[in-house]
This record gives structure tokens, C-alpha cells and sequence, in this order.
């Protein structure tokens, strides 16, 4: 049988914890304030821009990426030098490369779209 002084004896010896506890009293001075001159890192002051600001860059690096793609797929389609599997492999990349760059295009203005409607209260017409 387990008594409560044991147990909870045993819990605070625990790792787990002692780290809780110490990162919690770590946050407490930002949590009441007492940091001042504290700069904003992101440069966004609410939740629905910084959501926004990352997805425009995960959206961005993705583009990157496609583009990348292109050039890999046209790479590989101009050394093809006859040989049909590489130029299946080029064309390949470079539709799929293609579509993605459409995917990823979407995606902006629906995400775009949706984060207005919510932030803004409105929609296509600015109707609130």
C-alpha cells in the first residue's frame, strides 16, 4: 500500500518534475511582466498574423522547392540523350513540379481567403 507522503516523495524526486518546476519559475518573471525591453522576435503582435506569417513562408520555401524541381526535371530531360527514362523522368518532374506550383498557388488564396473572412469578418465583397 502506498502512502501519500510516499508517493509524493517519490514524484519530486523524479526528473520530470524538477525540469517542470524550473522552466515554471523561469517563466513566471515573463509571465508578470517584470522583463522589460523585451523585443518581439517575428514582428507580429497577434496569433492570426504570426500563423499567417508562417504559413507564407512554408509556402514560399515550397515554391522554392517546386521551381527546383522544374530545373531538375529539364536537367534531366535535355541529358536524356535518347534514352527514354530519363526523359519520362524529366517530363515527369517537370508536370509534377508544374502541378505542384498550382497546389501551392491555391492553397495561398484559399488560406488567404479564410484568414480575412475570420480576421476581418468579411468576404469576397467585404460584406461584414
Amino acid at each position: 500500500m502506498v502512502v501519500a507522503g510516499q508517493h509524493s516523495s517519490r514524484l519530486l524526486r523524479s526528473g520530470a518534475v524538477r525540469v517542470l518546476l524550473s522552466v515554471g519559475a523561469a517563466l513566471v518573471p515573463l509571465a508578470a511582466g517584470a522583463v522589460e525591453g523585451l523585443t518581439n522576435p517575428i514582428g507580429c503582435d497577434d496569433i492570426g498574423a504570426c500563423i499567417m506569417k508562417v504559413v507564407n513562408y512554408v509556402l514560399a520555401l515550397a515554391g522554392v522547392l517546386a521551381l527546383a524541381a522544374i530545373v531538375y526535371g529539364g536537367f534531366l530531360y535535355i541529358t536524356a540523350a535518347g534514352n527514354q527514362d530519363r526523359v519520362e523522368a524529366g517530363k515527369n518532374a517537370v508536370t509534377y513540379s508544374v502541378i505542384g506550383l498550382v497546389v501551392i498557388g491555391l492553397s495561398y488564396a484559399i488560406l488567404t481567403f479564410i484568414f480575412d473572412a475570420l480576421t476581418k469578418g468579411g468576404g469576397p465583397g467585404g460584406v461584414r
